[in-house]
């Protein structure tokens, strides 16, 4: 018997039901992402009322004046300005004086920091030990980062480096230390340039109290190394023009040659044109010397200092210590290289990469042999100044970055900061970091995956951000609330097969600018004669990706310290005419 026309409107109200009830499971599945996914960090631009911060206002006055093509059509201008490596933001990052100067103390008091635990750790005394950072802990942050050789090696009074570390703001507005970056550091040749770009195309910025000079950075860092090298020449040396990965290296070329320092270019040793490019660095038993062509034919002039724009172990591949961590980097290289090198092959390079659980040891000969057995190895592609890093440390010559420095950078070296600074200073951290931690833990004194805690962050990854301990530019970082969770099977596995070299944060939303998360770098120069140098403005960036990479999505944004004008500081209708609409 057919149903009647009664018993239709039931059965499509069961479906109809059922429909409504799949709908709400899904909806209750997704609200934790969803929530995550929409948390708010701090507005740069406006305060919780709604109202443009003061600092802002005279900047914010000029961008509001332009209409969304212009905007669009400055940033794409932007691109050439730098060269096709970036676009820019046509809104600045805009800082108070008075949250400029906590960051500058704050970065100053980590560069000290930093000194200190140096003289402590090459000089052998190793006091730090235990008292700050176990011993297994700083075994593992050497080893991952192939820097164990240098100590007995490097002369820890001619130590220096340069320093960037990137800076965030939790949801209460405080400075936030995200990770530390010695040595190769991005953003060196942009800060003039930024703050350039953006007067450029909006003149009404100008209208602001700017108080930060970029420029005066780089006039500072040539004062200081001229007064470190003795009476001698500075130099800068850097990577050949067509092995540069982008066109910064040629900005800060041109920032130093007008600022009176000649170019060095990495001479090429083996494995390719031998031709000259332009002056070159050689060492000899007396010092350092740049030889250059000039109207007197050729000259031999002595060098004191070296501003090196170059990954600190590749300035001197044959320095026994450097070669072994080229050894361990190619290895890497080949390791990841999996549609070309077999998988027997990589997994005997990850074997011999790792010391010898007897000896403790890591067998250079086997792994070199492995390695040049390999068609697309790079080991006869030599580049550097032969002779040049034990030069630096008999104090022939000093470097603007050393060798052996790049651990500080480590992810899980950044977790001791804050104490090295309570025992080395005797001062409390200024510049706090983000919590974290590995997911590993000590069991009957070895460390072993903590099971509870991988379970908890497979359960909640959107609450949590993962990382490579010696991870760079973005690389293997899995920010649980914003990218794929189709990816999070992969990370946990590299998270169990390395759970020491995993690091764990809980996620926090960075803050905005105009739809984009933002960070900063305030970049400065750390030298053991001299202490710490800081520029007098940041280098940001912003993106609207899971993480601020340029490299992947992401802006430059110019940064400008700004004391805020008396009319600012007052309430009324200029405060009223920018407010954000909720």
């Amino acid at each position: 018997m057919p149903p009647s026309k009664r018993c239709r409107p039931t059965n499509r109200g069961v479906l109809r039901r059922k429909v409504l009830t799949s709908i709400l499971w899904i909806f209750w599945l997704l609200v934790p992402l969803l929530g995550a996914a929409h948390e708010r960090g701090y507005d740069e631009v406006f305060d919780g009322d709604g109202f443009v911060r003061p600092h802002y206002r005279q900047i914010y006055k000029a961008y509001k004046q332009l209409s969304k093509s212009q905007i669009r059509r400055i940033e794409k201008s932007t691109k050439k300005d730098f060269m096709g490596d970036n676009e820019m933001l046509a809104l600045p990052r805009v800082i108070s004086e008075t949250e400029y100067a906590e960051l500058k103390a704050g970065v100053d008091q980590r560069g000290r920091a930093f000194l200190a635990f140096l003289r402590d750790h090459y000089s052998g005394k190793l006091s730090y030990l235990d008292k700050v950072i176990p011993a297994d802990v700083m075994q593992r942050i050497l080893e991952r980062n192939y820097e164990y050789d240098w100590v007995g090696t490097a002369n820890p009074e001619q130590l220096g480096f340069w320093y960037g570390p990137d800076i965030v703001r939790g949801r209460d507005g405080r400075w936030r230390v995200m990770e530390d970056n010695p040595c190769f550091v991005g953003g060196v040749g942009d800060l003039t340039l930024s703050k350039e770009t953006a007067l450029k195309y909006v003149p009404g910025y100008a209208k602001a109290q700017i108080v930060s000079r970029p420029e005066r950075f780089y006039e500072n860092l040539v004062k200081r190394y001229r007064g470190l090298a003795g009476g001698k020449e500075v130099v800068f040396l850097q990577y050949k023009r067509s092995v540069q990965p982008d066109h910064e290296s040629r900005r800060i070329r041109a920032i130093f040659e007008s600022l009176g320092v000649p170019n060095a270019s990495m001479r090429i040793l083996k494995g390719e044109d031998t031709g000259q490019y332009g002056p070159q660095l050689v060492v000899e038993k007396d010092g350092v010397y740049l030889l250059k062509s000039g109207a007197k034919g050729a000259e031999k002039v002595p060098v004191g200092f070296v501003i090196t724009e170059v990954e600190p172990h590749q300035m001197d591949p044959r320095n026994p210590a450097a070669y072994r961590k080229r050894l361990l980097d190619e290895a890497q290289e080949m390791i990841a290289w999996r549609s070309v090198v077999p998988e027997r092959v990589r997994e005997a390079l990850k074997k011999e990469s790792k010391p010898n659980p007897v000896t403790g040891q890591i067998d250079f000969i086997a792994l070199e042999k492995r390695i040049r057995g390999i068609k697309y190895n790079s080991l006869d592609r030599w580049y550097g100044v032969p002779g040049l890093f034990q030069a630096a440390a008999e104090g022939k010559v000093r470097l603007s970055s050393n060798p052996g420095l790049e651990f500080l950078g480590d992810k899980e070296f950044y977790m001791y900061v804050e104490d090295l600074i309570r025992f080395y200073l005797g001062e409390e951290p200024i510049l706090r970091n983000v919590a974290s931690r590995t997911f590993g833990k000590t069991v009957n004194g070895k460390r072993v995956l903590d099971e509870e805690l991988f379970k908890t962050v497979r359960e909640n990854f959107q609450k949590y951000v993962i990382k490579p301990a010696d991870g760079r530019g973005g690389e293997g970082i899995f920010v649980g609330p914003k990218d794929d969770p189709t990816k999070l099977a992969a990370i946990l596995e590299k998270a169990r097969a390395n759970f020491d070299g995993t690091i764990l944060q809980e996620y926090m939303p960075l803050s905005e600018l105009e739809g984009y998360i933002v960070d900063q770098r305030l970049l400065a120069d750390v030298n053991m004669a001299a202490g710490v140098l800081v520029a007098d403005s940041p280098w940001g960036r912003a993106s609207k990706g899971s993480k601020v990479n340029i490299s992947v999505d992401g802006k430059v944004t110019a940064v400008f310290v700004v004391r805020p004008r008396a009319e600012d500081l007052q309430p009324g209708c200029a405060e009223r005419l920018y407010r954000k609409r909720k």
